[in-house]
């Protein structure tokens, strides 16, 4: 990829390590109400981490990490608020904002470089859930999803242990070019 395309990635993240840095256990309390109010608000963000070629060493695409400011702040860390979001049933609304986000900005980088994709995590309850093929469907349909450009994850947090539905759906998602 060109200078233009890293460019263009660093506008969209802050420092990955600054913001690690920052994330400490010094914030508020991660608790449901402040979940719902971080959604709410639109709270939360995404920083991108390079991947490289382990060929070529190129830069290929980027990860989409989700972090969240604190109203104080404070950058809350994934491992804070991910488990409280899958046990109390938030997890599909967060998952939701970041794949819209992702769709977004990668069309804005397609355009520096065709071949640059971006991932994201899902979670086994993601992948599992109806409204996920529907979002897809639905971004491939009003173009706003980028065909070959957009991997997802599977987490590890959940022990997944895939079903035939859950390889059904994934074959599904191929589909529309999900990787």
């Amino acid at each position: 990829p060109d200078e233009r395309l890293i460019k263009a990635l660093d506008r969209f993240q802050t420092d990955v390590l600054a913001l690690m840095a920052d994330a400490d256990d010094t914030g508020p309390p991660v608790t449901v109400g402040s979940m719902r109010e971080a959604i709410d608000r639109g709270l939360f963000f995404l920083v991108y981490q390079p991947v490289f070629s382990p060929v070529s060493g190129d830069l290929i695409g980027a990860e989409a990490l989700l972090r969240w400011r604190s109203g104080d702040g404070h950058i809350i860390a994934p491992e804070a608020f991910v488990p409280l979001a899958q046990k109390f049933g938030m997890i599909g609304g967060v998952t939701r904002m970041v794949l819209e986000r992702v769709c977004l900005d990668v069309s804005r980088l397609q355009s520096l470089d065709e071949r640059f994709g971006l991932s994201m995590n899902l979670t086994a309850s993601d992948l599992r859930s109806d409204w996920l093929l529907n979002a897809v469907e639905e971004a491939a349909r009003d173009g706003r999803l980028v065909p070959g450009l957009v991997t997802f994850e599977l987490t590890e947090a959940e022990g997944i242990e895939l079903t035939d539905e859950d390889i059904d759906a994934c074959a599904r998602l191929q589909a529309y070019g999900i990787g």
